[in-house]
């Protein structure tokens, strides 16, 4: 629920304001490493062009990328301040500008020096590289406004200190952010890697007609042969920005720890060695967790979260119990060791599953947002069948704290799906479809169970995602229990 507690809220401010500050810091350091970096650098590569250093272009250049930055600061903690309290995202984030911004000047001062293609090279530059990166690892939000930072830097570097004047020195400014406007709204509809191609060609197509555009702006003749190697360069860098982008994901995936939505597509696949291990191991785990992740996507698309996350966590929530399958009930046949442990032995054993499965989850480096989920799903709730065994074998005098999952509680709505639909699933399976109506009560009664004890205090889910968790949950599990048409010889 939204009831955030007012000493949580203010260590979430508190957060998000030294993030903030680390940002800024960090920000003042890059400005002062230019000031330095063009003081000494008139032979390195970065500056190559024949006009004079003018020191007063590099104190008003290096105060204005500050007052960007400081900016850019203030936008992220406006619309995206999740991202400043997970020095995670903050750092891929920075990374993803530096390296955008980097390679643009590189791929311009080495190529050119090509006799063959000249001034043109700026053409080829990857305009819409960063608005793919932060859109897809970090957040849609902020990329069209880093994109904008990084090609207004670009620009001020290359017409101040670089050899680009008139329509070559506004082509990155103006082609940059139309190229981001583009790259940004499509790649939100991506889904395939076809489509991130058809990315590159759009913003290909684009850049070459604002290459001419431009061109024809600011020149007073037209050479035929120029313009087509103008535009044929500018299709070129839509093509390059989707290149890098394919060649930078899984790098800044492995850097970072960062879930997108490629990697959840890799992770979400069978064919996981972790996976195919529970599989092996735990059939009957692997079978329950492939059931709650068709729960939890179905409940997050319903509710607007992220269905291929909601899906991730749901796969990978009781990988704990590959440590020790035979004390859990799906994975036994005849035998139960329960019957020769005390209920406090029993519930010591299935308690720390949690716990063996964020380690397993470390070892092969799985996000944090599926460590959450795995850590989450159980809450505080207690251990029913082993606390009302305890209870009958001391006459009610049990503490239940003992018999309780000593967890963290859902601290967001995939972990708050995940533990609705790992709950429904154990109850419901018995059932069959004409059950229906004892199923729409199970469901309530799991939800309303664990909204009275808590559960969801430490999340921002409401009583409307509720109630549409509860409905998508009945409705799936009709779909589940489908009727099948009896074949000839069949009784």
């Amino acid at each position: 629920m939204k009831g955030k507690t007012t000493e949580e809220f203010d260590n979430r401010i508190k957060k998000g304001f030294w993030a903030l500050m680390l940002f800024v810091a960090y920000v003042i350091v890059m400005a002062i490493c230019y000031l330095a970096f063009f003081m000494h650098a008139k032979e390195l590569l970065l500056y190559t062009g024949n006009v004079p250093l003018n020191y007063g272009h590099i104190i008003g250049f290096t105060l204005l990328v500050m007052l960007l930055f400081i900016f850019f600061g203030i936008y992220v903690f406006a619309v995206a301040r999740d991202v400043l309290v997970s020095r995670r995202k903050i750092c891929a984030l920075l990374s993803c500008l530096i390296i955008s911004f980097s390679l643009m000047v590189l791929l311009m001062k080495t190529v050119g020096r090509n006799e063959v293609l000249g001034n043109n090279s700026v053409f080829l530059a990857p305009l819409a590289l960063c608005t793919m990166l932060v859109a897809l690892l970090i957040d849609r939000r902020l990329a069209l406004f880093s994109n904008v930072i990084v090609v207004m830097i670009f620009f001020l570097v290359e017409n101040l200190f670089g050899e680009l004047f008139d329509a070559l020195a506004f082509y990155p400014l103006v082609c940059g952010v139309l190229v981001g406007v583009v790259a940004n709204y499509r790649i939100n509809k991506a889904t395939r890697r076809t489509d991130y191609v058809l990315i590159g060609l759009y913003t290909g197509l684009l850049s070459a007609a604002v290459a001419l555009t431009v061109y024809a702006l600011y020149n007073n003749g037209f050479v035929i042969e120029q313009m087509l190697y103008s535009a044929l360069y500018a299709l070129c860098s839509g093509i390059l920005s989707t290149f890098l982008f394919f060649v930078l994901v899984p790098l800044l995936e492995w850097v970072f720890n960062i879930v997108s939505d490629m990697r959840l597509a890799e992770l979400n696949s069978s064919n996981q060695p972790l996976l195919k291990k529970l599989m092996r191991e735990a059939p009957g785990t692997y079978h329950h967790c492939i059931t709650v992740a068709n729960y939890a996507e179905a409940c997050a698309s319903a509710i607007g979260a992220d269905p291929f996350l909601a899906r991730c966590a749901g796969l990978y929530h009781d990988i704990g119990k590959l440590k020790e399958p035979v004390y859990f009930v799906e994975n036994q046949n005849d035998v139960n060791p329960h019957d020769d442990l005390t209920p406090e032995v029993s519930v010591m054993t299935i308690k720390r599953h949690t716990m063996y499965g964020l380690q397993i989850a470390n070892e092969f480096r799985l996000p944090k947002e599926v460590k959450q989920a795995i850590v989450e799903h159980h809450g505080t709730m207690p251990i029913y069948f082993f606390l009302a065994k305890a209870q009958k074998l001391t006459e009610g005098k049990v503490n239940e704290g003992e018999y309780s999952y000593n967890g963290s509680t859902p601290s967001n709505k995939i972990s708050a799906i995940v533990m609705i639909a790992d709950a429904c699933e154990a109850a419901l399976k018995s059932l069959k479809k004409e059950d229906s109506g004892e199923a729409i009560n199970i469901v309530d009664k799991i939800v309303t169970d664990r909204l009275n004890r808590g559960q969801f205090n430490s999340c921002d889910i409401t009583m409307k995602e509720l109630d549409t968790i509860k409905k998508t949950i009945i409705s799936t599990f009709v779909g589940i229990k489908h009727e099948r048409i009896k074949y000839p010889g069949q009784k």
